[in-house]
């Protein structure tokens, strides 16, 4: 009998992988954005345009991405402290106001995936939930809100004193 020998290791990156647009900080926004598309927050042939502009770096971009507007004063309230001393574990409150809230998300711009978590809201219960996010470092934290077929948010921007993610 023959000893088993195992294949050669393949070096650099499988041919079956797509390429990807990369933000200024190195992370794939196209994976993510993709995800947004599988949720149903943008349309798929959205992803494409959004990939190739990706790392515009502007304030809002991810609300952009997923096509959300601000959401009226007092609609949403999101409730995260200015200055977080650790990364690991922000505590995050959100509650909408709105009538028939379906969703709510909560984005991470910096994160090196926006999405930081998604709650689906029963029909007939109160638009409230309260979670803790790992931040990579300091910046906007979103709450998106579905509520009436639209798409609203609020940001609150958070400083981070140690990192989170990595």
């Amino acid at each position: 009998m023959s000893p088993i020998t195992p294949e050669p290791a393949v070096a650099g990156p499988s041919p079956l992988a797509a390429p990807q647009a990369v933000d200024g900080c190195g992370h794939a926004r196209r994976q993510w954005l993709l995800a947004l598309a599988a949720l149903g927050l943008i349309a798929p042939a959205a992803t494409a345009g959004a990939a190739a502009a990706a790392g515009s770096g502007s304030p809002g971009g991810v609300l952009a991405d997923v096509g959300a507007t601000v959401a009226p004063p007092g609609a949403i309230r999101l409730a995260v402290a200015d200055s977080a001393d650790n990364g690991a574990s922000v505590p995050v409150v959100v509650e909408s106001l709105l009538a028939d809230t379906t969703e709510i998300l909560l984005l991470a711009d910096i994160n090196p995936v926006p999405i930081a978590v998604r709650f689906e809201i029963p029909p007939g219960t109160d638009a409230f939930v309260a979670t803790r996010l790992k931040l990579a470092a300091s910046g906007p934290v979103h709450a998106v809100v579905r509520a009436q077929g639209r798409l609203l948010a609020t940001t609150r921007d958070v400083t981070v004193a140690v990192g989170g993610c990595g």
